[in-house]
């Protein structure tokens, strides 16, 4: 199979060959096929620190210099796109070779990953708290399916108290849950249209979902406990 890679700083729209299953895109190119895609994985290969400085929104964040990404990759849908993205392009680029290796479809790369990305002035998320306000029901909904994987939304907002208890305890989940769960939050003040067309009518509010249908829900506090057990019995019923 013939394979054809964009460099870091290729700004062309796209770099493939008829049976390449790794195509590369610039910022433009990539934040458009984003949003084509509804049932698609989001990978950032870089490390946790640079991923909570700033990612793209509903990235999951699996280092690809970690000893365990490719057990952690082993557990994504192999059949779903996946858009994999780093700093500059080269460690993208070696994971989305690995990921080719365990039989993924179709995988996209960002050439020139986060720098370019910031550069383009593209939507970011920092700490998974969506920057943007006033999110669509459309964008809402790009962000949080994610095929099989389950995602964790949490409406909050900074004046609440029991959501800071919460948001305290969520980089513990993504940690524990590393691959299986995808975390989303979402300031309630600067999203209330959101809120109000999804009826997320007081914070903090949380729900699972998982294949775009929602699994479980919690309107007010919960604690780590309550959420891991509900989290569990999700992910139970897979198997």
């Amino acid at each position: 199979m013939a394979l054809l890679f964009a460099s870091c700083g290729n700004n062309s729209g796209k770099a493939q060959t008829a049976e390449a299953a790794i195509q590369t895109f610039n910022a433009d190119a990539f934040e458009k096929k984003l949003n084509e895609t509804n049932n698609r994985t989001i990978l950032d290969v870089r490390t946790q620190g640079e991923f909570e400085q700033g990612h793209i929104l509903g990235a999951l964040n699996l280092n690809v210099n970690d000893g365990n990404f490719e057990s952690s990759a082993a557990k994504l849908d192999t059949t779903k796109p996946v858009f994999v993205y780093c700093l500059a392009g080269s460690r993208s680029l070696r994971a989305a070779e690995i990921l080719q290796g365990m039989g993924f479809k179709t995988i996209y790369n960002l050439a020139g990953g986060m720098a370019e990305w910031n550069g383009a002035s593209k939507p970011i998320e920092k700490g998974n708290t969506p920057v943007k306000k006033g999110m669509t029901k459309i964008e809402f909904d790009n962000l949080v399916l994610h095929g099989d994987t389950l995602v964790f939304v949490d409406f909050n907002a900074t004046w609440c108290a029991p959501c800071k208890k919460i948001l305290a305890y969520v980089p513990e989940l993504e940690k524990e849950y590393a691959g299986k769960l995808i975390v989303v939050k979402i300031d309630y003040d600067q999203n209330m249209d959101l809120a109000k067309e999804i009826k997320a009518n007081s914070v903090p509010y949380l729900y699972l979902m998982r294949a775009g249908i929602q699994q479980w829900e919690h309107s007010g506090f919960a604690s780590k406990s309550e959420v891991k057990k509900a989290i569990d019995a999700v992910l139970a019923k897979k198997k």
